[in-house]
């Protein structure tokens, strides 16, 4: 069996910064073209694209 335990980090980092990008865009989405917001937005893509290379090659 594989080593899951890369991908549970991944999951709950990929958690922690979707709330962040949540709570920067406090349900209002014109605050996704914000400055403060796209660095956030920003790094949960490279986290998704992280996991998903992850979860294929598991």
């Amino acid at each position: 069996m594989e080593d899951v335990r890369p991908l549970k980090r991944l999951e709950k980092e990929l958690e922690r910064v979707r709330k962040k990008l949540h709570q920067s865009v406090r349900g209002e989405p014109s605050r996704l073209l914000d400055p403060t917001v796209l660095p956030i937005s920003r790094e949960l893509d490279l986290l998704i694209v992280q996991y998903q290379y992850l979860k294929h090659n598991i």
